[in-house]
């Protein structure tokens, strides 16, 4: 766990995952490349780990830089993590996505870091608590994912009350044995 760093020097926006409509990279980087116009004077970087060979190719803003890497093993991975402001990932909010809890968002939440995700079922269901240290949107609304974006830069305060219940959140409610018991319970019901 590292602590946030001012999102003033670098707007560190991180996503993870195939670079397809399905799972929202389009907006992504939409939302992404809105804020580096807004704010030519902000220097915006954009890191995404995906497997897809990278091939973007609109026009990109000079303070917008895009960070294309492969996949990562754990340990890096959660480095990278630790290294980034905000996450974003805007999924389609179609039937599967709608019902299944994304567990990258335990691992946004253990960095102690804000999420901005598509409005999904399945979050607002298992992670009730989401307001406190982020917020569901409409995938499609890469204006609003904008507005949310820089309104993290703007008001520090706010970014950092939702870093810290994040982190807060992982540690008393997210973790494996907080959640074991009942893990282990539903596999079983299930067999």
């Amino acid at each position: 766990f590292s602590q946030p760093k001012d999102l003033k020097d670098e707007v560190r926006l991180f996503y993870s995952g195939p670079l397809t409509e399905e799972k929202g990279f389009p907006h992504v980087l939409a939302s992404a490349t809105m804020v580096a116009r807004r704010h030519p004077d902000w220097k915006v970087n954009l890191k995404v780990l995906t497997a897809d060979h990278p091939c973007v190719h609109s026009e990109l803003p000079g303070n917008l830089s895009l960070d294309i890497q492969p996949y990562q093993l754990f340990e890096p991975f959660c480095q990278t993590l630790a290294e980034q402001a905000l996450f974003l990932d805007l999924r389609s909010t179609d039937r599967e996505n709608r019902k299944c809890l994304p567990i990258k968002l335990i691992y946004y939440m253990a960095v102690g870091r804000p999420v901005i995700y598509s409005n999904l079922d399945a979050i607002e269901d298992g992670c009730p608590e989401i307001g406190q240290f982020g917020h569901l949107v409409d995938p499609k609304d890469e204006c609003s994912v904008a507005d949310k974006i820089e309104r993290y830069v703007l008001h520090p305060d706010e970014y950092q009350q939702h870093c810290d219940a994040a982190r807060r959140l992982a540690e008393q409610k997210y973790y494996w044995k907080a959640i074991e018991a009942d893990f282990v319970r539903f596999i079983l019901q299930h067999e």
